[in-house]
């Protein structure tokens, strides 16, 4: 779409709306009952400026708005024969690559262009899909009124209530005239009409400049009212205050001329009333800082009993503070309803700033290298090692201070330093104790609702990907199966790319992983995998199936025996999609067609996210177990199973699957070796 195109479209569409009355500044708008400016649910953002304005033009009743692309991957679904509404958006700088001698690598350097350049987007309303969540209305975390007062205080500006009927802002003065407030209907009247003047006080030579200098009845006159006007339909939805629409129909002609002369004037009114909103909401918003400390200060009231560790020499401090004896305990406490803060200093000595300190030690003497504090949020965090590359991160650890404060440190370049680590409550009474260990298991299921409730999210988004996806046929060729000599089972494409969809034992999609044609594999990020699986073949109740790594492999053993195979992705993954499928009782026998990793001490080396052990010849050859055959052996007797393995016929060769046997010496080998495990079901080895 041109520039001309789309500004004349919108321009025309306003003209005819202010002909009308129902341009968005012609009617009421209630923003006490939540935002009703049009946003993109997808990413959170309100749209702006005119893509706003023209949103709002199109009628629709729900706000939100999004692409095509975004609605797919939320799994949304939009109406055949539904039309999209064009927006623009300027970008004003570039991301490119740049060698940075210092740091010996690429970096991206984003270089701002002389000129910004308009692109187009299409975007539908979710009104025109179908599977979208009930739009909720968030109000205002503010009292709005409350917030309008303070931005009118906090300006300093000169308010007068000195009129009979009529407010307005004087620039030659730099004042604003306005009724006494009982003559307006309500405050929230009131409020409206002087944060409309406080928009025109914003525009004096000493704040944005903006030309005020016209009489009543000007075209200059009538633009300053536009941006006025829209500033306070803006600040309705951003403050929460009910839009006064009634007042200035007088400027209606002249807005319409201003338009029908130029078509970027309502881009440019909207974007002065963006400034205007911005210059009042910063005085609004600084009440917020009150407000926040005015939350610290409740939050950090104590709810219940805080035990504290007080020396005899300061028991008088503590006490005259408000601090209590607890003489079935035998300890001082902050009672409930105190401030905490007061008493930080005698907080127990085993706290939260102690544990932290003891988590940071702890992963210092494992080897990893640090540049800070840990940071304990109950996920991975990867870092440099000592004695590992510098640039690789071949340490991790993960940990949490809730509650009872645990965690896991790795060092993946020399695992004897890996370890596990709990703080210790030597010392603190069995009633803290107790306290901390709920407090831990409180704080564990809430962090597995939230885990749960993100995979939900990322599962809808996985699964609408799949779904859009064609589906790789028999006639389709890809360099990665070329090589490994295998076909595609259930697999989709996009590009270059190969999809395998990961489910769980009910079918349902979770996540999804991609190998590109040189063999690279990657999962969408975030999404689950314990216990999904990709299924080549279908699940019978009389019939075994094979449980297996890798996509490869399992195609393999697919091919040579015709029995149906879970692949599991990894050897950490084989015990619990063993469990899933056996105990849906949905297949007959659960075997494991295991990789044997003997050879993995010489075949695996370090990698930048630190997920493998770095070998170091002549230090920790030799060091990691094969992890292979240890997880299948265990997931096979946990279902009463049976694992196998590949067997070569050339001992100095380092395969470790089915894929490589297959590939080195031929379906029939692998058919030969899978039949001893399943003979004994009676099954027909195709």
């Amino acid at each position: 779409m041109a520039d001309n195109d789309y500004r004349q479209e919108l321009t025309n569409r306003i003209i005819e709306a202010l002909e009308a009355g129902t341009a968005p500044w012609q009617k009421p708008w209630d923003g006490s009952v939540g935002s009703f400016f049009p946003l993109n649910p997808t990413t959170g953002k309100q749209y702006r400026g005119g893509n706003a304005l023209w949103l709002m033009l199109q009628g629709y009743e729900d706000p939100r708005w999004c692409t095509f692309n975004q609605a797919n991957e939320m799994g949304w679904k939009i109406r055949k024969g539904s039309k999209a509404t064009y927006i623009e958006y300027w970008k004003w700088s570039d991301t490119v690559k740049e060698f940075d001698e210092e740091a010996g690598e690429e970096v991206d350097v984003t270089l701002r262009r002389e000129r910004p350049t308009v692109f187009y987007a299409k975007v539908f309303n979710l009104s025109q899909m179908e599977n979208v969540p009930e739009l909720a209305r968030v109000q205002p975390a503010w009292d709005a009124l409350e917030m309008a007062e303070h931005a009118l205080a906090k300006s300093e500006a000169r308010i007068f209530h000195d009129q009979m009927d009529k407010a307005f802002y004087s620039p030659g003065l730099d004042e604003i005239h306005m009724p006494p407030r009982p003559a307006f209907p309500d405050a929230s009247r009131y409020y409206s009409t002087a944060l409309h003047e406080l928009g025109h006080w914003t525009g004096h030579e000493s704040r944005l400049g903006r030309n005020l200098g016209n009489g009543f009845g000007s075209p200059e006159y009538a633009k300053e009212e536009l941006r006025a006007e829209l500033a306070s339909l803006f600040l309705s939805d951003r403050l929460g205050i009910p839009f006064d629409f009634e007042q200035h129909a007088a400027y209606v002609g002249s807005w319409i001329k201003a338009l029908q002369e130029d078509k970027h004037e309502i881009f440019k009114a909207a974007r002065d009333a963006e400034k205007i909103v911005t210059h009042v909401m910063d005085l609004a918003l600084s009440k917020t800082v009150e407000i926040e400390k005015e939350v610290l200060q409740e939050k950090s009231m104590a709810k219940s009993r805080i035990y504290l560790h007080v020396p005899f020499a300061e028991r008088g401090e503590a006490k005259a503070l408000g601090a209590r004896w607890d003489k079935d305990v035998k300890a001082w406490y902050a009672p409930s309803g105190k401030d905490i803060r007061n008493f930080s200093k005698w907080e127990n000595p085993r706290d939260q700033r102690v544990a932290l300190q003891e988590f940071e030690s702890a992963c210092r003497e494992a080897g990893l290298l640090l540049d800070g504090p840990p940071v304990m949020d109950g996920k991975w965090h990867y870092v440099p090692v000592e004695g590992g590359r510098k640039k690789e991160l071949q340490g991790s650890y993960k940990g949490t201070l809730d509650g009872s404060p645990n965690g896991y440190i790795k060092n993946l370049y020399d695992d004897s330093r890996s370890r596990g680590w709990k703080f210790q409550t030597v010392g603190v009474d069995a009633e803290k104790v107790a306290a901390l260990e709920r407090s831990a298991r409180d704080h564990a299921a809430k962090r597995d609702a939230e885990d749960q409730a993100e995979k939900e999210l990322i599962a809808r988004s996985a699964a609408a990907y799949v779904h859009k996806l064609p589906d790789f046929n028999s006639t389709d060729q890809h360099a990665y199966l070329l090589k490994q000599k295998v076909p595609g089972y259930g697999l989709k494409k996009d590009g270059d790319l190969l999809v395998l969809p990961m489910q769980d034992i009910n079918g349902k999609i979770w996540s999804y992983q991609t190998i590109k044609p040189e063999g690279e594999k990657k999962y969408k990020y975030g999404g689950k995998k314990t216990g999904c699986f990709h299924l080549i073949g279908e699940l019978q109740s009389d019939k075994p199936v094979l449980i297996m790594e890798g996509y490869a492999t399992g195609a393999s053993a697919y091919l040579a025996t015709g029995i149906p195979v879970a692949v599991a992705f990894d050897s950490g993954n084989l015990l619990e999609v063993a469990r899933a499928i056996k105990q849906s009782g949905r297949a007959g026998e659960v075997h494991i067609g295991g990789d044997d990793d003997r050879f993995l001490r010489c075949t695996v080396g370090w990698s930048p996210k630190g997920k493998y052990f770095h070998s170091n010849p002549g230090v920790n050859e030799g060091a990691l177990p094969n992890s292979g055959r240890v997880k299948a052996e265990e997931a096979a007797a946990a279902v009463g199973g049976k694992a196998i393995f590949p067997k070569f016929g050339s001992a100095d060769f380092t395969g470790t699957d089915f894929n490589d046997l297959h590939k080195r010496e031929g379906l029939r080998a692998v058919r030969d070796q899978l039949s001893l495990l399943l003979q004994k079901e009676n099954v027909l080895i195709l």
